[in-house]
């Protein structure tokens, strides 16, 4: 494409000088100037238009460089956001695991007394382990704890779900 642009170029400015050199001499207005200047002159803007045709020829080159950087760059970090992605969903179903060997050992003491441990965990801690729970175990330990913190739990607990719901819509 760029090499017809030149060559239609050059043709033109030949045309154009040959012409003007012409309409020169047939109205007695040359300036002296002879047809060697008239080939110096477009010879040199030939010299241009080569330059600039080899600058354009480069910076084509440095951004296809460019795009196979960035293909590779998107490559890589999608690769790593899906190894990033596992290692979370790993982590996860840890936590989900851990949580539940928690919630059995709890439900396989007697009530009373995961009621007092459950009392002193935080809130947080105590809410997810007792979401973990079957609900009629969390019931019971429920029972046994003070009736303020019972309440503060169940409200927690409450949210949690409603959280939980809102978020599955």
């Amino acid at each position: 494409m760029s090499k017809k642009i030149v060559f239609l170029s050059l043709i033109f400015f030949f045309v154009w000088g040959i012409t003007s050199y012409a309409i020169e001499n047939a109205a007695g207005t040359n300036n002296g100037g002879s047809v060697d200047d008239m080939l110096s002159a477009v010879h040199n803007r030939m010299l241009v238009l080569d330059k600039r045709e080899d600058d354009i020829r480069k910076e084509e080159e440095r951004l296809k460089t460019l795009k196979m950087d960035i293909k590779k760059t998107i490559n890589t970090l999608t690769q790593e956001r899906k190894h990033l992605e596992k290692v979370l969903s790993d982590l996860r179903t840890e936590k989900k695991e851990g949580l539940q060997k928690l919630a059995k050992l709890y439900e396989n003491m007697p009530s009373e007394e995961a009621a007092l441990r459950i009392e002193k965990l935080n809130k947080d801690m105590a809410v997810m382990l007792l979401s973990a729970m079957k609900p009629r175990t969390a019931g019971k330990i429920l029972g046994f704890v003070r009736p303020s913190k019972a309440a503060e739990l169940t409200q927690a607990i409450g949210k949690k779900l409603r959280e939980k719901k809102k978020s599955h819509r």
